[in-house]
């Protein structure tokens, strides 16, 4: 077989398996009441709160292909080990934003939305240089910055507990992969080789062991791991099953990239790039 039809093979067995685990949807959340007004940002987030009484941030499907980007972003943050909010899929009915007494919530359209776990006590602060040397959130902002470097992060944004040791978090990933929610299947191809998130690393300038565990965590993380992360996302959030392939194809080569780097940079002896 030939370079490229080896590619197309496995592009087939990847889009059959992505097939086959959107087949075996999660079972979604039922979202019972929103929580405050909408929030102020393009998205318009709204908290709501289940069935159970658990608070969300939800992100609905008028906020367009960002959510795909959410919700998988928070995944393989999850699998990584990094401090993102939990993703689920929420099913919000129609009825709960007919509310002819509630008209700010009538732009929200009924369907399956997707929802973050909400984190209390936090306050918002894009400046990591704020916490950064706490010691509790040297290996949280290591993961970070490979989960940002692995999948293409922009509009960074954190949250930052009340109370020491002010632990971060990453919030609101609609901009992430290469042209954010406008990604085509060409920016995926065309995008750089992958390295650690600049930003965070020029500021938190890493040692060798700070990274250990995040590394680690991406060298154990499976290929069947990623196919399930990104075939949780439902079919209508308008996402094909040739751009999800795409975006295993993506994320399978940087892993590669960002591993084989950290390795050739110990075996240097340097760490410039971290």
């Amino acid at each position: 077989m030939t370079a490229s039809s080896d590619n197309l093979a496995q592009h087939d067995q990847w889009e059959a398996e992505l097939i086959e685990f959107m087949a075996m949807p999660d079972e979604s959340i039922i979202i019972q009441s929103f929580v405050g007004e909408p929030m102020k940002t393009a998205s318009k987030p709204v908290r709501a709160r289940d069935v159970a009484g658990q608070v969300y941030i939800l992100k609905g499907i008028q906020a367009g292909r960002g959510i795909f980007n959410d919700q998988v972003v928070a995944q393989l943050g999850m699998l990584l080990d990094a401090p993102v909010a939990q993703p689920f899929i929420a099913d919000v009915d129609v009825m709960l934003i007919s509310d002819p007494d509630e008209p700010q919530f009538l732009y929200f359209k009924p369907g399956l939305a997707h929802a973050s776990l909400f984190i209390p006590e936090c306050e918002d602060d894009r400046d990591i240089r704020r916490y950064q040397e706490q010691p509790e959130n040297r290996g949280r902002f290591a993961r970070l910055s490979l989960l940002y470097g692995w999948v293409g992060a922009a509009d960074r944004q954190f949250i930052y507990k009340k109370q020491y040791p002010n632990h971060v978090y990453s919030v609101d990933h609609g901009n992430f992969f290469p042209q954010g929610p406008e990604w085509t299947i060409e920016d995926l191809i065309q995008a750089p080789e992958a390295m650690l998130d600049p930003e965070i690393t020029k500021i938190c300038n890493f040692n060798e062991i700070e990274l250990q565990g995040a590394i680690t965590a991406l060298v154990n993380l499976s290929e069947q791991e990623i196919l399930q992360a990104i075939a949780r996302p439902p079919t209508e959030w308008s996402i094909t099953i040739k751009e999800r392939v795409a975006i295993v194809d993506y994320l399978v080569r940087r892993r590669h990239e960002l591993i084989e780097s950290f390795v050739g940079s110990i075996s240097k002896g340097g760490r410039t790039q971290w």
